[in-house]
């Protein structure tokens, strides 16, 4: 039995630990500005009702802040698009896990665990009185789907997201954005538990290997194209269904969890190389930014269970900010979440990295207690031992289907490269996406 994600993990912060380590500068963003009655990113504008005082974070993401009687948004607007036609913008203020209210024409508009629910008004209506510890997330839409060109396997409804975080006072040029999804909301930014700053990360924080050719490979991975991908920001509260993907924005993610954790594993392993000490800290920032978004989504009640691939590459994020910024909360961030009296794993990560050819494996696993391994072989029981695929402690929907099994239709993806096929034939070439799966789920 081969265990892929906690291993992959724990390398990680071994070299963080034992590596040489690069000197980490603190950036400034620019400093607050006054007297502001409009703020753009990733194509959004947002229109204010006066003039306010604004800012940005080091990620790069918009606050203003409130003078006491709240920010006045009278509209939004859009950049024009290249060559798509668009069908204006949604906002969605503060908004829930499991939600989304930004395109009614996808298929996953609404919650479809533990059921699916009456629709309900989640949009914002402008004009608007925004209070501090208010998040709005702003979406452009498509006029139709666009085919994503990281993914044959996506369509997007979604072309860029922003986020305008209202704030009570004037941001540090070295602070984090806090998350957009989270359990409450914090007026006073002096005593946000999620609020962190680039100043809590370690002096000394990233190892620095060198960059070494390869025979085969032309080029040494391009570590600004990595920090394109992950400016983001990456926006993911209503992740858990195979649908979610056609909401994330295109031009700022991938839609599909393969491709996205492909993006959080190439730039893991840029932050360990040595690279120009600027380039690091953006890339650093990302990542980090993404983690923090991860772990107010987590908290509020969100998960990315195991679905195929369509929810990996969520958790290395969280695992990399809590390493980043030291914070002990983060790092015991949960992994179970509890539906109806069934504990369930919360990360894909957790629950597709077994593969099956030990015959130390137990027989049967079933529902009782817990889905735990046993020997009998009940009517609810699902077989291990001598099957080769995935494992979940619990699937979600009917059936609870534990055991994904390669049948010689489609083997299914999580082969490990010693027992690929020399052949690489139509027939074979899922072994390229089992590369691609495996790395997501480390």
């Amino acid at each position: 039995m081969r265990f892929f994600s906690s291993y992959s993990i724990c390398i990680f912060i071994f070299l963080l630990i034992s590596c040489p380590a690069v000197k980490q500068p603190v950036p400034t963003s620019s400093p607050p500005v006054t007297g502001v009655r409009a703020v753009s990113a990733n194509g959004v504008t947002w229109h204010f009702d006066g003039l306010y005082a604004v800012g940005q974070y080091c990620s790069g993401d918009w606050w203003v802040v409130d003078p006491g009687s709240g920010v006045g948004l009278s509209s939004t607007s859009h950049d024009p698009s290249d060559g798509q036609t668009l069908a204006g913008e949604v906002s969605m203020l503060n908004p829930g896990p499991l939600y989304q209210d930004y395109e009614e024409r996808a298929a996953y508009t609404y919650p479809v665990w533990p059921v699916r629910v009456e629709p309900l008004s989640l949009r914002t209506t402008l004009p608007l009185t925004l209070n501090a510890g208010d998040s709005l997330v702003t979406a452009v839409r498509y006029a139709e789907q666009v085919s994503d060109n990281d993914s044959p396997h996506k369509n997007c409804w979604i072309r860029s997201m922003g986020i305008l975080t209202v704030v009570d006072e004037a941001q540090p040029a070295d602070a984090f954005r806090p998350p957009y999804c989270r359990p409450t909301r914090i007026a006073a930014s002096a005593e946000d538990p999620l609020a962190f700053r680039l100043s809590d990360v370690k002096a000394a924080f990233l190892p620095s290997l060198p960059r070494l050719a390869r025979a085969g490979i032309d080029q040494i991975p391009d570590i600004e194209a990595t920090i394109q991908k992950l400016k983001g920001p990456w926006i993911d509260h209503f992740g858990g269904n195979s649908w979610a993907g056609d909401l994330h924005p295109a031009s700022q993610m991938p839609s599909y969890g393969a491709f996205l954790s492909l993006v959080v594993s190439e730039a893991a392993t840029q932050l360990c190389l040595d690279y120009p000490d600027d380039q690091l800290l953006r890339l650093s920032v990302a990542l980090t930014q993404i983690g923090v978004d991860n772990y107010g989504i987590l908290l509020a009640g969100g998960r990315w269970p195991g679905t195929g691939g369509i929810n990996s590459g969520r958790k290395f994020p969280i695992v990399f900010a809590s390493v980043m910024l030291g914070d002990t909360r983060m790092q015991a961030f949960p992994r179970l979440y509890v539906q109806e009296t069934a504990q369930l794993f919360a990360f894909q990560e957790d629950t597709q990295t077994y593969y099956f050819d030990d015959p130390s494996l137990p027989l049967y696993m079933g529902p009782a207690p817990g889905y735990a391994p046993h020997t009998d072989a009940a009517a609810d029981s699902f077989p291990l031992r001598g099957q080769t695929g995935w494992v979940g402690l619990a699937g979600v929907g009917e059936g609870d289907i534990a055991l994904w099994r390669i049948t010689e239709a489609r083997p299914h993806e999580h082969i490990p490269v010693e027992d690929w096929d020399d052949d690489w034939s139509v027939g074979n070439l899922y072994q390229g996406w089992s590369e691609n799966y495996r790395i997501g789920s480390s």
